[in-house]
């Protein structure tokens, strides 16, 4: 996150930087809670994510966005 902010300090800007990648992303974690955040942004960042889940995960923190991604179940 970048902060920025006028001399007056009256203003306070937050902006999170733009996110670039150039083909599949994998996300490992994807059901725990930074993973979760993780995958959620990147989802929305319009990029094509693979997770790796087991295969009774509990995934309900990503319930929501679990039709946005491509999940594969592995036994590590």
């Amino acid at each position: 996150m970048l902060v920025s902010h006028s001399r007056d300090r009256s203003e306070v800007s937050l902006s999170r930087p733009a996110l670039s990648f150039s083909g599949p992303l994998l996300v490992t974690g994807a059901t725990g809670f930074i993973g979760a955040c993780l995958t959620r942004r990147l989802v929305k960042e319009g990029a094509e994510v693979h997770i790796l889940t087991r295969q009774h995960s509990n995934k309900w923190r990503i319930h929501d966005i679990i039709h946005d991604v491509w999940e594969h179940h592995v036994d590590l």
